[in-house]
């Protein structure tokens, strides 16, 4: 395996770019609708769990 495609948030042209996109017919130069931090401290709140 050489890539993985997570098709999360899809909505009515899902599909339609799952194909295109291992076929190269689209650039990947997109923005995603959340933010993914490096490091759990680059967050401003923790999730604090136990007792």
């Amino acid at each position: 395996m050489t890539a993985v495609v997570w098709a999360a948030l899809g909505g009515t042209k899902t599909g339609n770019a799952l194909v295109d996109i291992p076929y190269g017919a689209v650039n990947l130069s997109g923005c995603l609708p959340y933010t993914i931090a490096k490091l759990p401290s680059d967050y401003s709140a923790q999730l604090v769990t136990g007792g």
